[in-house]
């Protein structure tokens, strides 16, 4: 399991700074802290750290690689297969926004970007660019067709905008049909794409950072210092007040 600490399932994971990225991939585990710790788990033991430094803004994983985005525009490259790292690149601005695409591109956003650069990662070389508007938080479905970036909305291209105010997380189940989005109100919601179904989740005590979403687990990390698990059941349906359905 993913989230076991000590031989426990953990509900609440408390740390020493706040949780400023997250990402799952198989049975690998990265957390990013603010202060530019980073921790790299496999089924739940600590396989590769990286000391605080320059804060992480945003962290990626895919089967092969992880991918860390620094405040000084950074994009620092760890290759699973031996845990070394590899030359990355860098952005203007600090990189608010990184996810995996199709055949190995990664996608990146920084707020002096009007859109999301494309990186080829086997030629370390931009092979793209996205005309979406300044995206603070990227996710995508492995299988491609489907990118969501968000800033003080989410935009699930190509389908258009889903207005969710205030939206400084965001995260994709592998089948493209659930987006998580963390709020500055330390709620966390879950969106339903094909139905425009809204679910409320709270316990954070501060601003949603980061979330990530797999095998029906919701993982989300907070500036209250802690990473929380959620399953649907953890969820409500929003009251009258709250917005029965995104719009």
């Amino acid at each position: 399991m993913l989230f076991w600490v000590e031989g426990q399932l953990v509900e609440s994971w408390p740390f020493q700074a706040c949780i400023s990225a997250l990402g799952v991939e198989d049975h690998w585990l990265g957390i990013a802290l603010l202060n530019g710790q980073v921790e790299l788990r496999r089924a739940g033991e600590l396989v590769w750290s990286l000391p605080a430094g320059s804060p992480v803004r945003s962290l990626a994983l895919s089967s092969s690689w992880l991918a860390l985005g620094l405040d000084d525009g950074r994009v620092r490259l760890v290759a699973l297969s031996d845990l070394r790292e590899q030359p990355g690149f860098r952005l203007d601005g600090h990189v608010t926004g990184l996810t995996f695409m199709r055949d190995g591109a990664l996608a990146a956003s920084s707020p002096l970007h009007q859109g999301i650069e494309l990186w080829r990662l086997s030629e370390r070389e931009a092979c793209g660019h996205l005309r979406l508007g300044r995206r603070r938080c990227l996710a995508a479905r492995p299988e491609g067709g489907l990118l969501a970036g968000g800033e003080h909305d989410v935009l699930a291209w190509p389908d258009g905008p889903v207005h969710l105010p205030g939206s400084p997380a965001l995260a994709m189940s592998v089948a493209g049909e659930w987006l998580a989005v963390g709020c500055v109100n330390a709620d966390l919601r879950l969106f339903h794409r094909p139905t425009g179904r809204l679910l409320l989740g709270e316990g954070h005590r501060g601003e949603i950072l980061s979330t990530a979403i797999r095998d029906g687990l919701i993982a989300s990390g907070s500036m209250d210092t802690t990473i929380r698990l959620w399953t649907r059941a953890d969820f409500r349906e929003p009251g009258p007040a709250e917005g029965a359905k995104a719009t």
